[in-house]
């Protein structure tokens, strides 16, 4: 817990979450995975009740598979998407 007057990281980390695991986790495949799983889970929400949690998942499967455009990497393969590998 900060003491008084310190700052508390967790906003920073709330935000900044998604785009980190993305950055670790830059693969096309799985991030696609996780983008459809988390669209599936916002479709039905109201029989899931899953709460704000899934606006990360969105966001991680999103950034995973955007990095993994950048990465080239789909499953531990390289791809040769933009001619650079």
């Amino acid at each position: 817990m900060p003491r008084y007057k310190e700052i508390n990281p967790t906003l920073f980390n709330c935000v900044t979450f998604p785009f980190q695991f993305g950055v670790m986790f830059g693969d096309i495949f799985h991030g696609t995975f996780m983008f459809i799983i988390s669209i599936v889970v916002f479709m039905s929400d109201k029989y899931l009740k899953v709460g704000s949690f899934k606006w990360f998942f969105l966001q991680m499967g999103f950034w995973a598979m955007f990095m993994g455009f950048l990465y080239n990497d789909y499953t531990g393969l390289s791809l040769d998407l933009f001619g650079t590998c």
